[in-house]
């Protein structure tokens, strides 16, 4: 675990948490995390759905921002159209970008097959001027472990990746290739900072979160698999409250998300976001900005919704 010292009496972080989806299907997350001083920033993305609209482009260009971290979840389509590009431009060579453990070429879909060349070609960059790829092999990997520590405080910082285990990995390998469930490999980040606790579930689905270890209480979630009722599961692994904030995403073509689902996420916090029904080409972005105050604790939300809106 690395140790970093801070000059600062009372740290505070805004942590910028972006949920994008559209009418139909697509989801990007994009969390930008960046102390009160200015010297610590960290910059995450989980999944894109770029539909011609460049929303996260935009945001990242905006901030002059460059990313720390990107999570491609898993191959599907509506969640990594158009992240070759992002690949491209704000990357760095200490830039990490996370794979799920299948890449089967007969398993893929024409985008999916895209990506996965842009991924192939990071992986053969000798100069590294995009980062490194790092395949998510175990059920729980440690990918960041850091503590800032500031006058009277030290603050850890954890990025920990979630996937199915082994057990459930082992039975795509008797299956015919080409019917492979991308779902199963899925992963999902548990993110920690001080006493904050985020975390981003992509589509894991019932059997995976059934293996996973239990992750105590959480103050933003996006909800597993789009609200379907395989997202239920979770309830026996995290604990949400009345200011615990949800964020779900369409797909529209099965339904989702469930509004008896969601109805369950409201027993709990009446803080659960989607994305409005709105034109197919017009993203809805649920934009969550927390002030954590690291010497007591104090997290404080603002929202600011574009197409979308409580539940």
């Amino acid at each position: 675990m690395q140790k970093y010292f801070h000059s600062n009496e009372k740290p505070q972080f805004i942590i910028d948490i972006y949920t994008i989806g559209y009418t139909c299907k697509g989801e990007s997350n994009l969390i930008l995390i960046e102390s009160n001083d200015g010297k610590f920033n960290y910059n995450i993305l989980i999944d894109l759905y770029d539909n011609g609209d460049e929303t996260v482009s935009k945001i990242l260009r905006e901030k002059k921002k460059k990313l720390n971290l990107i999570c491609i979840s898993h191959y599907h389509d509506d969640h990594l159209k158009g992240i070759e590009k992002i690949l491209d431009e704000f990357t760095t060579p200490c830039t990490t970008t996370l794979i799920p453990d299948t890449d089967e070429p007969k398993a893929l879909k024409t985008r999916s097959k895209i990506v996965r060349k842009k991924v192939s070609n990071i992986c053969r960059n000798n100069k590294k001027k995009n980062g490194t790829i790092k395949k998510i092999t175990e059920p729980e990997m440690c990918i960041l472990d850091e503590i800032h520590s500031y006058d009277d405080n030290d603050v850890l910082f954890s990025i920990y990746t979630k996937t199915p285990f082994s057990s459930i990995t082992a039975c795509n390998i008797d299956r015919n290739l080409k019917n492979i469930q991308q779902n199963d490999y899925a992963i999902s980040l548990d993110i920690n900072l001080g006493e904050f606790h985020m975390f981003f579930s992509s589509d894991i689905m019932k059997n995976s979160i059934n293996k996973m270890s239990e992750l105590g209480y959480i103050h933003y979630l996006k909800i597993p698999h789009h609200g379907s009722s395989h997202s239920l599961n979770i309830f026996d692994k995290i604990n949400i409250g009345k200011n615990t904030r949800c964020a779900v995403t369409n797909f529209k073509s099965k339904g989702l998300p469930e509004k008896p689902i969601l109805d369950s996420y409201l027993h709990n916090t009446p803080y659960v976001y989607r994305i409005n029904d709105c034109s197919e080409n017009i993203c809805g972005i649920i934009h969550m900005k927390i002030k954590y105050n690291a010497a007591d604790g104090r997290i404080f939300f603002q929202e600011n919704l574009i197409d979308a809106a409580l539940c």
